[in-house]
């Protein structure tokens, strides 16, 4: 969602899919293994309508939570959930390769099914400023589609991006961060997935 040559799916339509997915087991999934300690600023990048910050939220409550997206619709989703659920989150319109927040501002950066949104040679630059914007010790989290089957919810959309990821994201992540792992595997029906960690 973070890239202007993207087109963002309707958030309602992007709502309706992760719960038909089952996606948030994945979030919560993610959620423990970036294991935020309290007190914690948290970033999501792609945060879309806010699902999975909202979680983080949830399961620490005193965290700082932003998140970013380029998409000002799926903002506006996200600032309503907030809102109903009364969760102080900071929510911003913004660029993932050009990050606004100021040097080692995060413990956490996460992000869940977004690289494939992204050009690879835009990725680059996001990590890039991944790595600006974390503290020194913070870690990155990622969530993305990998190769191992075909979806059944959006056809052959995640078999297709995660063709063009497979075996590119450990070596971009080695570029810019430390401690870089492959950290498990999952699957919903929208395919096979996996999670990645990096160190600052």
């Amino acid at each position: 969602m973070l890239s202007s040559t993207t087109q963002v799916v309707n958030p309602r339509i992007f709502d309706w899919l992760s719960v038909a997915a089952g996606v948030g087991d994945a979030h919560w999934q993610l959620i423990a293994q970036a294991a935020v300690p309290p007190g914690a600023a948290v970033l999501e990048i792609g945060v879309g309508t806010g699902n999975l910050l909202l979680k983080v939220k949830r399961a620490v409550p005193d965290a700082t939570a932003v998140g970013l997206d380029s998409d000002a619709p799926s903002l506006a989703v996200a600032a309503r959930k907030a809102s109903r659920l009364a969760a102080d989150v900071q929510l911003d319109q913004g660029d993932a390769a050009h990050l606004t927040y100021p040097d080692a501002t995060f413990d956490r950066v996460l992000a869940a099914f977004l690289l494939h949104h992204i050009p690879l040679d835009r990725q680059l630059r996001m990590l890039r400023e991944v790595r600006r914007v974390l503290k020194p010790g913070g870690s990155l989290h990622l969530l993305d589609f990998t190769p191992g089957g075909k979806g059944r919810v959006i056809g052959s959309l995640p078999v297709e991006v995660s063709r063009r990821q497979a075996g590119h994201t450990l070596a971009l992540m080695q570029t810019e961060l430390f401690d870089c792992t492959q950290v498990g595997q999952g699957r919903s029906r929208l395919g096979h997935h996996a999670f990645y960690r990096a160190t600052r």
